[in-house]
């Protein structure tokens, strides 16, 4: 059985840029802290190219996707 994509951000090198959030509001959010949140850990198919997108993107290189 294939496990799900997953998708994480580290919050030590996360810089709040909200990039992340911009690409894929329903993957990321940037709280109040200004840290980069994931909203949904598990990859869903459909928005396996935006966290692509976002990991590539990210100027801090906080985001990391695992297959």
């Amino acid at each position: 059985m294939d496990e799900p994509m997953r998708v994480s951000v580290d919050p030590k090198a996360c810089a709040g840029s909200a990039f992340c959030q911009q690409i894929s509001p329903d993957l990321f959010r940037v709280d109040e802290t200004g840290v980069a949140q994931v909203l949904l850990p598990e990859v869903p198919p459909h928005l396996a190219n935006l966290a692509h997108e976002a990991e590539d993107t990210c100027p801090t290189n906080a985001i990391a996707v695992t297959e």
